[in-house]
C-alpha cells in the first residue's frame, strides 16, 4: 500500500512548490545491514523511464513527474551497495525483482522503499583429474529464475564469489570453459547435468566438471578382406550440442575404433563408411549389421564402448556415359554419377573419366538404385531418364549436345506493359526449357538438345497458343503447332487476353484452367480467391476447370446448368474474344469422394511414404495424393471426382509401384482398401505406459490390440533412445543411471504369418533425482542477546553435505551460513529462523526449518573489548567500538599500568608516557545502564613498547667543500618535536676523531674525501634514530697565498727575495719554492719549522722592475691538501 509521507521525505519533499506533480519517499536500509544509503530511484509510465533521482545519504528523494493522474511504477538501483534493488510493492514489503504486479503510484504520493540485503552464491570448480592444474580457465555464470538477474566471472585459483543477489531467488550455476572439457551446469542430483537446477544463494558450492565421453566397439571385416585393402571412418551425429563438426574416429588394427569428445549423458548414432567401397556402410542398428536407412538406426549412450559391426562386401554398378555426336571429349570433365536407393540414401557422386565410365561402389547386394549423370558445362545436358539398376550392375547413359532457340513475340497483344514466355516441348510433350520474352518482344530458349525439334507455346501477358508459323497468329490447339528445330529461330503473333469474372463457391483458392474443348489440353490458367472473383483469359473457345490447390476438393468443369462434377464431354463451352469479358460465370466445386485403406508391403528398407491416383481423362490434369502413416501405414486420398484412376504407392526414393486402376463412381467414399500382398499386424490400439518415472518405482507398458490379433509381443525399454540392457519385460524400475534421461519403451507385436508392427511409447517426464529423504533441524542455545544459537539436524544420511542459512524474522542474514549464530542487539525482540538443507551427490537436496520464539534483551558486552593498537610510548590508545547489547546509560573508562590504575587516566583515549615503556597496559571498562547490574570488562594487558621518532624534515649540511673551510649542519625537524640530537662528522664514512659538533672546520686529511655527518634524535621512552646527510661533492684542496718582498743583499750586488706561503686551515706548510727571472731560476725547501717564510737570493743582474715567477710545489703531508701555485711578482722599491 502507499503510506503517509514519512518526516525525513516530507522535508525533502518542500523543494517542489506546491503546483508541482511530486512522488517522494525514503529508502529504509533491511535490519542488521550495514550499508550506506544511497542509489537511484525512478519512475516509469507504461514501461519507460520517464524521471531518475538520487536517494540521499539519509535515504530521502523526490521525483518530479509530468503526470497528476498517470499510475507510475518505482523501481530503486542500488548501485554498489549490498543491497537487492527492484519494484516498489507497498510500503510493508520488500522490493520484488520484476514489474509485474508493482503499484501504482499518482501525484503527491510518499512511499516507504525496502530493499532487501543481498545474498552471496560463492564455491569452488574441481577439474577433472586430468586437468587437475587448470583452475582458472572456467567461466562460472548465475542466473535468476525469477529475477533475470544474470552474471559471469573467471575463477580465481577455482573460487568463484558472486555478490549482489536476491537472498530470496533462485539461481541456475553453470560454467563454461577454454579448456577442452565441456560446459554444463549444477545437475539436479548436485553433479555435471545439461539440465540446471535452481538453487538459493549458498556458499560451498563444488563444481565438478567431467571429461568428454567417448564411445567405441569393435569392427569384424569379412574373412577375405584385410584392413589395409579398406579405409573404414566413424561418424557420429546427436550426442548433445557440437560447435562445427561431429567428432570422428578411425579404426585401429585390431579392429577396435573410439570416437571420443562426445556430450557427457548423451545419446547419439554411429555410421560407419568405407572409403574405398570395399565394404558396405551405414548406421549402426544395435545389432551386428549396418542398414543404409537412417529411420534404421539405433540410437546409444555416450559411454558405450560394446558395439560390434560385422561388415559386408559390397556391391558396385559400373557405368558408361556416351555423349552426342557434337559434345567434345573434355565435356566429361564436369559429369558426376550419383546413385540413389534405399531409403532415398544416395552414393556420393563420383566422376566421370574422360573414357566416359565411373564406377559407384559401396552398394548393399540385390538392392536396386536410381543411376543419374549430370554435369555444368554448357555443352551437357543431363540425361532424360535416370535408369533403375541391381547392384551388382552395368548401365549405359546418352548426353546429347545443347542449343538453344531464338523467338520474336510480336502483334496486338505485345505491348510495354506486357511480359510473358514462350516454352519448348519435346516431340513426347514434355518442357525442355523456356524464355522469358521482354518488352522488345525477344527471347532465347535454352539447354534444348541439337538435332530434336520443339514446339513453342506462348503465355504471360498475353493470350496463350501454340506456334504455326513464321507470321501466323498463335493457335490453341497443340495438333495444329509447327516444330522448329533446336538451333533455328521462330516468329510468333499473339492476340490480347480476354477477361471472366463471376462468383465460386464455395469460397477458396483454387486455380482456373482453360482446356481445349475437343482434344482436352491444357491451354492456360488462372488463379482466383474469394466468392467474386475476375481472371485473364485466352482468347478462343475453351472448357473451363476448377483445379483446386487444396487436394481436399475435387476438380470440377463448368457447366451451364450450374452442376458440380460434370465429366469433360458434359462441360459447357465458353468463347473469349480479345480484349473482351465473360462475365456471371458459376463454377462449382466441393470436396466429392475419397479413396482410403491400409499398405500392406516390406517396408524394411524402402519407406512407402504416399498413394497417388491421376487420370488419363482429358482434364485430369494434376495427381491426387494421400500420405501413408507410420507405424500404422493407413492412408487417405481426398478431393475426386467421378472417373477412372490409375493407383500407384510412391516410395522415399521417388520409386513408384501401380496397382490396379480404381473406378469413382459419383462422389462416394472408397473404403477398406488393401494395397500390397506382405499382410503385416495392424495397430489398433496402442501401448500404454503408466507408474511415476522416478529411482525404484515401478513402471509397467500395456500391449495395446492389433488386428489380427497378435500372438507374442516383446519389450524393448529405452534411455534417451539408447536401448537399457537387460529391460526386455512389460515391466521396468528406473534406477540411478536414469536420472536426467527420458525413458520410453517399444512394444513390437508378432503373428506368424503377418509382418510384426512395432510401437515407442515415451514417459511424458524424466526421471528426476531422488530426493534425500527428509530430516529435522533444531535450535539449542540461550535465546536471548549475548547467547549463540546452535542448530542440529537428524534422520538425514550421515554422508549428507548440510548447509545453513539463518533468518530474521524471515530476512536472510548475510554472511552466518554456518551451524552456529550469535545473537546481538539487532536480533531483539526478533524471531530467528535457520533453515537447514542436506545434499547428496545425485540426489535432489531437502530442507527443513525451525523458528525460535523473540529473543531477549541482556545487558552485557556482546564481545571483549579490545584496545585498537598496539601501545607504544607517544601513540594513543582507543578501545574498538564496544558491542553491547542495549545502548549503555554512560560508560566509564579506567587506565591501568601492570594491572594499577594510572592516576588521571580515565578518558576514552591514553597516550603512553616514557614511564609507560615496558609495562603491560589495559583499560576497565564499566557499563551503566538503568534496571541493569553493571557491565565491567578489561581488556587484555599489552606491553608498551618504546616510542618511535620520525623525521619529518631531514638535516641538511651546508658550507664551501674545501680543506680549510668551516660546514654546519642544520637540525632538521622530528616527531615528536622535543628531542635531544647528537653530531658525529664522517670522513669516508669513518668518525673524525673529536667532530661531534654542529660545525666542522675541514682538514687536510678531508681533501678528496666524501665528508657527511650522521645526525642523532634520542628522546627518554624512544628509540633512538639517526640520519647521515653529506655533500653531493668530495672536499677540494685549498689554495696557498704567496706573498714576496725584495731588498738587496748585504754586500748590495744582489736581491734577495723575502717569500711567504699560507693556507687555510694547515699551519705547518711543506714544499719547494722556485724563482725564476728571464729563465734563470733558484730555489729552496719550505720546511715546517719556518712557518711558511723563506729567503731566495735572485740571480745576477736582476733590478728593480724585473718580473719574478714565484712558483710553491706543495710536498709531503702539505700536497694532500694544498694545490700547488705559481705566482708573478715585480721587484720594487730596490
Amino acid at each position: 500500500m502507499v503510506g503517509p509521507a514519512p518526516a525525513d521525505a516530507a522535508e525533502d519533499a518542500a523543494v517542489a512548490s506546491a503546483d508541482e506533480c511530486v512522488i517522494s519517499g525514503t529508502v529504509r536500509l533491511p535490519p542488521g545491514s550495514s550499508s550506506t544509503l544511497g542509489g537511484s530511484v525512478d519512475v516509469a509510465y507504461q514501461g519507460d523511464v520517464e524521471q531518475t533521482a538520487t536517494v540521499s545519504a539519509s535515504g530521502v528523494f523526490a521525483l518530479r513527474v509530468t503526470s497528476s493522474t498517470a499510475g507510475y511504477e518505482l523501481r530503486y538501483r542500488a548501485g554498489s551497495r549490498p543491497l537487492v534493488g527492484g519494484w516498489y510493492a507497498s510500503d510493508t514489503r520488500t522490493l520484488q525483482s520484476t514489474r509485474a504486479g508493482s503499484a501504482r503510484l499518482s501525484c503527491g504520493a510518499a512511499v516507504v522503499v525496502r530493499p532487501k540485503a543481498a545474498a552471496t552464491m560463492s564455491g569452488r570448480v574441481e577439474p577433472p583429474p586430468s586437468r587437475a592444474t587448470s583452475f582458472d580457465s572456467y567461466q562460472v555464470t548465475v542466473s535468476g529464475v525469477n529475477s533475470g538477474f544474470r552474471a559471469a566471472m573467471w575463477t580465481t585459483n577455482g573460487a568463484f564469489s558472486f555478490s549482489g543477489l536476491d537472498p530470496d531467488d533462485l539461481y541456475a550455476v553453470g560454467w563454461e570453459t577454454a579448456d577442452d572439457v565441456p560446459s554444463g551446469w549444477l545437475g539436479q542430483d548436485g553433479s555435471s547435468s545439461p539440465n540446471s537446477r535452481a538453487v538459493p544463494p549458498m556458499s560451498g558450492l563444488i563444481l565438478r566438471p567431467t571429461e568428454w565421453a567417448s564411445v567405441g566397439g569393435r569392427i569384424q571385416l569379412p574373412p577375405e578382406v584385410s584392413l589395409d585393402e579398406v579405409e573404414l571412418v566413424v561418424d557420429v551425429e546427436g550426442f548433445g550440442k557440437h560447435e562445427g563438426a561431429y567428432p570422428r574416429g578411425s579404426v585401429r588394427a585390431d579392429g577396435t575404433f573410439l570416437v571420443s569428445g562426445i556430450e557427457p549423458g548423451s545419446t547419439g548414432y554411429i555410421k560407419i563408411d568405407d572409403r574405398r567401397d570395399r565394404l558396405r556402410g551405414g548406421w549402426y542398428t544395435g545389432s551386428v549389421t549396418l542398414s543404409p536407412v537412417e529411420r534404421s538406426r539405433s540410437a546409444i549412450a555416450a559411454g558405450d564402448q560394446d558395439v560390434l559391426v560385422v561388415l559386408e562386401e559390397a556391391a558396385t554398378i559400373e557405368g558408361t556415359v556416351v555423349l552426342g555426336d557434337q559434345s567434345p571429349a573434355e565435356s566429361f570433365d564436369s559429369l558426376k554419377a550419383k546413385a540413389h536407393g534405399i531409403g532415398d540414401e544416395f552414393v556420393e557422386a563420383v566422376p566421370v573419366g574422360r573414357d566416359g565410365r565411373f564406377v559407384l561402389g559401396g552398394l548393399v547386394p540385390s538392392e536396386s538404385y536410381t543411376v543419374r549423370v549430370g554435369g555444368t558445362t554448357s555443352q551437357l545436358v543431363s540425361v532424360e531418364s535416370p535408369a533403375r539398376v541391381t547392384a551388382p550392375g552395368a548401365v549405359t547413359l546418352t548426353t546429347a549436345g545443347r542449343t538453344w532457340i531464338t523467338v520474336r513475340v510480336s502483334g496486338p497483344g505485345v505491348s510495354a506493359q506486357s511480359v510473358g514466355s514462350v516454352r519448348a516441348f519435346d516431340e513426347a510433350g514434355v518442357e525442355r526449357g523456356y524464355a522469358s520474352v521482354d518488352r522488345t518482344g525477344t527471347g532465347r530458349i535454352n539447354g534444348l538438345q541439337a538435332g530434336r525439334q520443339y514446339r513453342l507455346q506462348t503465355s504471360g501477358g498475353w493470350s496463350s497458343g501454340w506456334y504455326v508459323g513464321d507470321g501466323a497468329v498463335v493457335q490453341q490447339r497443340r495438333a495444329n503447332a509447327v516444330s522448329v528445330a533446336a538451333g533455328g529461330h521462330a516468329e510468333l503473333v499473339v492476340v490480347p487476353q480476354a477477361t471472366l469474372s463471376g462468383r465460386l463457391a464455395p469460397s477458396r483458392w483454387t486455380m482456373v484452367e482453360y482446356l481445349d474443348p475437343e482434344t482436352g489440353e491444357l491451354v492456360d490458367y488462372g488463379y482466383v480467391e474469394g466468392s467474386d472473383y475476375t481472371v485473364d483469359a485466352p482468347a478462343g473457345t475453351y472448357k473451363i476447370l476448377v483445379d483446386d490447390t487444396d487436394e481436399s476438393y475435387a476438380p470440377s468443369f463448368y457447366s451451364e446448368d450450374g452442376r458440380s462434377f460434370v465429366s469433360f464431354d458434359e462441360a459447357s463451352e465458353v468463347t473469349f474474344e480479345p480484349q473482351s469479358t465473360v462475365e456471371g460465370v458459376l463454377l462449382r466445386g466441393g470436396r466429392c469422394a475419397s479413396y482410403s485403406g491400409r499398405v500392406e508391403l516390406d517396408d524394411r528398407f524402402v519407406e512407402p511414404e504416399q498413394v497417388k491416383l491421376w487420370s488419363d481423362a482429358p482434364g485430369s490434369i494434376g495427381e491426387h495424393t494421400g500420405w501413408i502413416g507410420d507405424p500404422d501405414p493407413r492412408f487417405t486420398v481426398r478431393g475426386l471426382a467421378p472417373g477412372t484412376y490409375h493407383v500407384a504407392i510412391v516410395y522415399t526414393d521417388r520409386v513408384e509401384r501401380q496397382f490396379p486402376d480404381v473406378v469413382i463412381d459419383g462422389c462416394t467414399a472408397t473404403t477398406g482398401v488393401v494395397l500390397g500382398d506382405d499382410p503385416g499386424l495392424v495397430q489398433v490400439e496402442k501401448p500404454t505406459l503408466t507408474g511415476e518415472s522416478r529411482v525404484g518405482s515401478e513402471l509397467s507398458v500395456s500391449t495395446g490390440s492389433t488386428a489380427p490379433a497378435a500372438e507374442s509381443f516383446d519389450f524393448e525399454w529405452r534411455r534417451s533412445e539408447a536401448r537399457i540392457p537387460g529391460a526386455d519385460g512389460p515391466t521396468y524400475v528406473p534406477t540411478m543411471d536414469d536420472v536426467g534421461h527420458p525413458l520410453s519403451v517399444v512394444v513390437t507385436a508378432r503373428r506368424s504369418g503377418y509382418r510384426s508392427v512395432s510401437y515407442e511409447v515415451d514417459h511424458e517426464d524424466w526421471v528426476p533425482a531422488p530426493e534425500v529423504r527428509p530430516g529435522q533441524v533444531t535450535v539449542d542455545g540461550q535465546v536471548r542477546v549475548g547467547g549463540t544459537l546452535r542448530a542440529g539436524v537428524q534422520g538425514w544420511p550421515q554422508d549428507a553435505v548440510i548447509s545453513y542459512r539463518w533468518a530474521r524474522d524471515g530476512w536472510t542474514i548475510v554472511g552466518h551460513d554456518g551451524p552456529l549464530y550469535p545473537l546481538g542487539a539487532d536480533d531483539v525482540n526478533a524471531r530467528i529462523s535457520v533453515t537447514a538443507t542436506a545434499q547428496l551427490p545425485r540426489h535432489v537436496p531437502a530442507s527443513a526449518a525451525v523458528t525460535t520464539a523473540p529473543v531477549e534483551l541482556d545487558f552485557l558486552l556482546l564481545e571483549a573489548p579490545r584496545l585498537t593498537t598496539g601501545a607504544v610510548v607517544g601513540t594513543r590508545l582507543s578501545v574498538d567500538e564496544l558491542a553491547w547489547s542495549a545502548a549503555p546509560d554512560a560508560t566509564r573508562f579506567q587506565w591501568l599500568r601492570d594491572g594499577r590504575a594510572i592516576t588521571g587516566a580515565t578518558a576514552a583515549q591514553y597516550t603512553p608516557v616514557a614511564a609507560d615503556q615496558g609495562t603491560r597496559i589495559s583499560v576497565r571498562i564499566t557499563g551503566k545502564l538503568t534496571g541493569f547490574a553493571d557491565v565491567v570488562a578489561t581488556t587484555s594487558a599489552v606491553q608498551v613498547k618504546r616510542g618511535v621518532i620520525t623525521e619529518r624534515t631531514r638535516p641538511t649540511v651546508s658550507g664551501t667543500a674545501r680543506v680549510g673551510e668551516t660546514v654546519r649542519v642544520t637540525t632538521g625537524s622530528w616527531s615528536p618535536s622535543s628531542v635531544t640530537l647528537s653530531y658525529r662528522w664522517l670522513r669516508d664514512g669513518v668518525a673524525i676523531s673529536g667532530a661531534s659538533g654542529p660545525a666542522y672546520r675541514l682538514r687536510v686529511l678531508d681533501a678528496h674525501a666524501r665528508v657527511s655527518v650522521r645526525v642523532t634524535a634520542s628522546r627518554p621512552g624512544f628509540g633512538s634514530v639517526s640520519d647521515v646527510v653529506a655533500f653531493n661533492a668530495r672536499v677540494g684542496k685549498v689554495r696557498p697565498d704567496i706573498g714576496a718582498t725584495f731588498v738587496r743583499s748585504d754586500d748590495r750586488s744582489r736581491i734577495t727575495a723575502r717569500v711567504t706561503v699560507a693556507a687555510s686551515g694547515v699551519s705547518a706548510l711543506t714544499g719547494r719554492i722556485r724563482a725564476t727571472v728571464d729563465s734563470r731560476s733558484v730555489w729552496t725547501t719550505l720546511r715546517a719549522s719556518a712557518k711558511g717564510k723563506v729567503t731566495l737570493l735572485l740571480p745576477a743582474r736582476v733590478k728593480s722592475g724585473d718580473i719574478v715567477h714565484i712558483e710553491f710545489t706543495p710536498t709531503g703531508d702539505t700536497s694532500v691538501g694544498v694545490m700547488k701555485r705559481t705566482v708573478t711578482r715585480t721587484v720594487r722599491g730596490v
